[in-house]
């Protein structure tokens, strides 16, 4: 890949690095005239560490076989290495280009004509063989004086005080804002308006009164004032429990670690299920919860677990975050930086795990990123629950059942649909249904097929199946194994659903029915060209999608290549090596 990036304005002010940025990528692709959107990131590395950081631009447009870019972005540089934010060790700061499913280390930067101002920085900075070096001046705040520490709290008192006091003008605001005569803060993003409008008044709010209103906000205190005082119980060195909030039994990846776990002599093993919000747990589950936390020597997470991050774990403490999802597809967390409700990079989400297993070596490249977390600690075992692909007998198993249940479906080709949801957030999920009309394509594709539907969790809804069809077609979304359903299926149908991974290790051919593929980049994207790396082919309408299936063009090219990436070692054995590693943060403390 031929690039050319120039630094062309770096600008300190107090902990923020600001750099204006230009670039070009060019990409020599055989066979295609796509060209892929090539990514920058920021590579930082001190000593013990590193962190990956998306550089967010704002004018890009493809240019002679390649991609231009530019913009501009404010770093906040105290928030690059979370637990250690105060230090004198050097940090190295060079560039990464990811373009199409490679990542080109340490591109070359021109900084010969960089212009570089200074304000009040805490930061040194010098340039040599084109990489920017960073080391801290002094300490980011002097601690306060006993008596400035005394007027702190009726300080803050009036500040609140006064802030509960100008909620009618901030309502005023927000509602101008509706009507185009006031600009909200380009942090509020969200599309829903009394969000919005919400989020405002917490926003003025924690500007002037120093803190928000929020029943979320106040139980988080509620954690951290019971672990403040319930940290003091012994840490049981043996102790590992297993946490999760999208789950009410042992399932998923949590089972097949289990089962291996149980066979081992020492292990105290526990469980913690609760699919409540943080905001909605009763003052006695949270004391649990805090209890967990201060009395487990591991913790095990599946999921992204917010009241993890309400209170700083005691050193001892390890969390392993089985991440549920198979490769790395959607992007995430810090990777989403820049788009519509995408993280701060001020957030510590995320931030304290010590181990997350991915499925292969790329997967630690865009987990270590979209965490926000050095690159060593994400461990590529494989997946636990994709053990079960390899088990022929478990295989036959479920096939016997399936077809106990719909014998008349045994000489049928079954399709299955099994698309993601659309939104931000599980409040706000969706599948627009009328897209996909089962009664159109099941009248084009006649009696020889049979459907399987699999919603993601998140859509409540059913999908509307006429009654002449219920034969062939039947909604499995709320009570079916998405694992299981896959060894009876021919064809998969779905869009931007992380399950393509678990499929291509199957084998299974698939259709990608992306209608609104150019408007899902520019809102999440992806971590991997999916116009250059599909498992299968892509279709835009329905028309495209029946086609496809009549005529069996499944685009099945990039299959092995694409399974080739995302998993390193697809042996059945990713349970042990995840389970090996879990015994390794208690070895030694029993």
């Amino acid at each position: 890949m031929d690039y050319n990036i120039k630094v062309e304005r770096i600008h300190f002010e107090k902990a923020k690095m600001i750099l204006t940025v230009s670039g070009f990528a060019k990409c020599d692709l055989k066979d295609t005239d796509y060209i892929p959107k090539a990514k920058p990131i920021l590579y930082f590395l001190r000593e013990t560490e590193d962190r990956r950081i998306p550089f967010v631009y704002s004018e890009y447009e493809r240019r002679d076989g390649g991609f231009w870019f530019k913009g501009e972005y404010t770093y906040l540089l105290k928030h690059l290495f979370w637990k250690t934010r105060e230090t004198n060790e050097k940090i190295r700061m060079v560039w990464n280009l990811f373009c199409g499913n490679e990542y080109e280390e340490e591109v070359l930067a021109d900084y010969s004509e960089t212009v570089i101002t200074e304000k009040r920085a805490w930061y040194e900075y010098s340039i040599g063989g084109h990489v920017l070096y960073l080391q801290m001046k002094e300490k980011y705040a002097k601690p306060l004086s006993p008596a400035l520490r005394a007027l702190q709290v009726p300080w803050n008192f009036c500040r609140m005080c006064v802030g509960v006091i100008l909620i009618p003008w901030y309502v005023l605001e927000a509602l101008a804002s509706f009507v185009g005569l006031f600009k909200l803060e380009e942090t509020i993003t969200n599309p829903n308006p009394i969000r919005r409008m919400v989020g405002h008044i917490n926003l003025r709010l924690k500007k002037i009164g120093g803190r928000k209103i929020s029943i979320k906000e106040m139980r988080k205190k509620y954690f951290a004032f019971f672990y403040h005082f319930i940290k003091k119980n012994p840490t049981i060195p043996n102790r590992i429990t297993f946490i999760s909030q999208r789950r009410d039994e042992i399932s998923g990846n949590f089972a097949f670690v289990y089962e291996q776990l149980k066979e081992v002599p020492g292990p105290d093993i526990r469980f913690w299920f609760n699919n409540k919000n943080p905001q909605d747990m009763t003052v006695r589950e949270i004391k649990e919860f805090c209890r967990i936390c201060a009395e487990s020597k591991t913790i095990v997470l599946d999921e992204y677990t917010p009241e993890i991050h309400y209170f700083p774990l005691k050193p001892e403490v390890k969390i392993v975050q089985l991440w549920h999802a198979c490769g790395a597809f959607k992007t995430f967390g810090f990777t989403r930086l820049g788009k519509p409700m995408g993280s701060p990079q001020a957030t510590k989400m995320h931030r304290n795990y010590d181990y997350v297993t991915v499925s292969s070596s790329f997967c630690k490249l865009c987990h270590s990123e979209g965490f926000g977390i050095a690159t060593d600690r994400v461990v590529p075992t494989g997946i636990p629950r994709t053990d079960i692909f390899f088990d022929a007998s478990y295989k036959k198993k479920v096939q016997d059942e399936f077809y106990a249940k719909y014998p008349d479906w045994r000489d049928k080709k079954i399709i299955m649909f099994a698309p993601t949801f659309r939104g931000m957030v599980r409040e706000e999920a969706f599948y627009p249904m009328k897209k996909f009309r089962v009664d159109q394509v099941m009248d084009a594709l006649g009696d020889e097929y049979a459907m399987i539907i699999k919603h993601h969790p998140f859509i409540s809804n059913a999908h509307p199946i006429p009654e002449q069809y219920r034969d062939r077609v039947v909604d499995f979304s709320d009570n079916a194994e998405l694992n299981d359903l896959m060894f009876v299926c021919d064809v998969i149908i779905t869009d931007y659903s992380s399950l393509i991974f678990e499929a291509s290790l199957l084998k299974i051919p698939m259709l990608f029915y992306v209608f609104d593929l150019e408007e899902y980049i520019e809102e999440r994207d992806f971590y991997f060209d999916l116009k250059l790396m599909s498992p299968g082919k892509l279709v835009y309408t329905q028309q495209e999608l029946v086609e496809a299936i009549k005529t069996e063009d499944y685009g099945l090219d990039k299959m092995e290549e694409f399974t080739e990436l995302f998993f390193d070692n697809p042996d059945g054995k990713a349970s042990e090596r995840v389970a090996n590693l879990i015994l390794e943060t208690i070895k030694g403390e029993e």
